[in-house]
C-alpha cells in the first residue's frame, strides 16, 4: 500500500497551491493509529518520506474495522483549515482490508456518512474482495467502489486504479459546486478583531468601520439578530483589549442599531508598534465565543483578524489558537502587507490561503471578494450538512 501511494502521488503536483495529501490509518479498535494532515508535506519528497514512514499496526484477529470513526475523524479533524483543507474539490479514498465494519447494520452511522459526503467525493477499494456489492458495508460508506484480489494487486497500472483516477480526473474537471448562496441569506456569528496599534491611523480605522457597515448592509434587514446574523467587534493593542471599542455578538439586534454602533466605535491612538493579539485570542475564546455574549453553537462562527503590527507583545499560545479554530472559522487581513504580520496571521488561521494582503477594503478588490466567497462557501456547506442531518 505504501508503494501504491508513493507511485500514485508521484503523478500529482504536491504543493499548498495544487494537490495536498492527507492519510489516516485506522483499525477495528483505534482511529488514526498513524497518518498526517493535508498540510504536513509541501512537496513530493516530503510526502514520499511521510508515506514510507507510516507505521504498521498488527491487527491479527480483527476482521472488522471502525470506518465510521475514521469518517468522523476526517470530517471533524482533517477537513479543517488548520489541517490545510482549502474548501475546494476533496476526494476521500478508502483502502479497506476488513471483512465488515464495526457495528455495521446497513443504516448505522448515516450521520457520519452524510457529513463527509456533503464536502467530499468518496471512493472505496476493497483489498480483499469483501464489503462490496449491494449489501456491502463499503458500498454503504462510499459512493464509488471497486475491488482487487489482494493488496499487492493494487498498482497504479491496475485497471482498478486507472478507472478510479479516470473518474476522479473527470469529476475534478466537470464538477461544479452548488451555486453559492447570496450573502444576504447567511446566518452566522461574525467577530472582527481589529489591531489598533501605532500603525492604525484614525483614517484607517474609519475605512474599516465603513467596510463593516457596508458588510452589515449586505445582509437582509430581517436577517439580523438571534435568528439571523450577529456581529461583534474586539479591538486591541499592546495594552490588551480596548473595551471602549469592543462590543458583543448580542449587543445589537437590528441593522440600524448595529450600523450605528459600528459608526460610533472610537479610534484609540497608541505609540506602541507592537500588539497583544495573544490576549485578544484568549479574550475571544473565553468571552466573545460564549453563550453569555450571544454565541450560538448551531450557527457557524467567523473570527476575522485585521492585523497591522509587525511585532507581537507576547508570543502566540498554540493551545489557544487550536481552541479558536476548533470553535470557529478564522480568516486574516494583513492590512499593511507586512511579511511578519502575514506570518503570524497565517499561524493563527493555519493556512496561508486564509490570509489576504490588502491596502484598502474596497469591495471590488480580490482580497475582499475572496473573503466574501469564503463566508458563502462555509455557510453553504454548513446549511447543506445540517439540512441532511435533519
Amino acid at each position: 500500500i505504501q508503494n501504491y501511494l508513493v507511485n500514485l502521488t508521484a503523478q500529482m503536483t504536491i504543493s499548498p497551491q495544487y494537490a495536498q495529501i492527507g492519510v489516516i490509518v485506522y483499525s477495528g479498535t483505534k482511529t488514526a493509529t498513524a497518518g498526517f494532515a493535508l498540510n504536513s508535506n509541501t512537496n513530493y519528497m516530503q510526502l514520499k518520506n511521510a508515506i514510507n514512514g507510516l507505521s504498521w499496526t498488527d491487527s491479527a484477529g480483527q476482521t472488522t474495522s471502525d470506518i465510521a470513526a475514521a469518517y468522523d475523524f476526517i470530517s471533524k479533524v482533517m477537513l479543517r483549515p488548520a489541517q490545510g483543507w482549502r474548501f475546494g474539490p476533496t476526494f476521500v479514498i478508502v483502502l479497506s482490508s476488513s471483512f465488515n465494519s464495526t457495528l455495521y447494520n446497513g443504516t448505522y452511522n448515516n450521520a457520519e456518512i452524510q457529513q463527509l459526503n456533503s464536502v467530499a467525493h468518496t471512493y472505496g477499494i476493497s483489498l480483499t474482495g469483501y464489503g462490496v456489492g449491494s449489501q456491502g458495508f463499503l458500498t454503504h460508506y462510499c459512493r464509488n467502489t471497486a475491488t482487487v484480489s489482494s493488496p499487492s494487486a493494487l498498482t497504479v497500472t491496475s485497471a482498478t486504479s486507472m478507472n478510479m483516477i479516470s473518474a476522479i480526473d473527470s469529476q475534478y474537471k466537470t464538477d461544479r459546486f452548488p451555486p453559492l448562496p447570496p450573502l444576504s441569506s447567511v446566518q452566522a456569528d461574525f467577530i472582527f478583531v481589529i489591531d489598533q496599534s501605532h500603525e492604525m491611523f484614525a483614517s484607517d480605522f474609519a475605512a474599516i468601520k465603513t467596510f463593516l457597515t457596508t458588510f452589515v448592509m449586505m445582509w437582509d434587514s430581517q436577517n439580523i439578530g438571534i435568528d439571523g446574523s450577529q456581529l461583534a467587534v474586539v479591538s486591541y493593542n499592546s495594552q490588551g483589549i480596548l473595551m471602549q471599542s469592543t462590543f458583543a455578538l448580542n449587543s445589537y439586534k437590528s441593522g440600524t442599531d448595529l450600523s450605528n454602533a459600528i459608526g460610533n466605535l472610537p479610534p484609540v491612538s497608541s505609540i506602541q508598534t507592537d500588539s497583544d493579539i495573544a490576549t485578544a485570542i484568549q479574550y475571544i475564546n473565553r468571552y466573545t465565543l460564549s453563550a453569555a455574549q450571544g454565541r450560538r453553537w448551531w450557527k457557524p462562527a467567523f473570527v476575522t483578524f485585521i492585523g497591522v503590527a509587525q511585532n507581537l507583545t507576547k508570543p502566540l499560545d498554540q493551545s489557544q489558537i487550536d481552541m479558536l479554530n476548533a470553535n470557529s472559522q478564522t480568516f486574516g487581513f494583513d492590512y499593511f502587507e507586512y511579511p511578519t504580520t502575514f506570518q503570524y496571521l497565517a499561524q493563527i488561521t493555519g493556512n496561508i490561503d486564509l490570509v489576504e494582503r490588502i491596502s484598502d477594503f474596497d469591495f471590488s478588490k480580490p482580497g475582499v471578494q475572496n473573503y466574501l466567497a469564503f463566508v458563502e462557501y462555509i455557510w453553504r456547506d454548513w446549511a447543506n450538512s445540517n439540512s441532511k442531518r435533519r
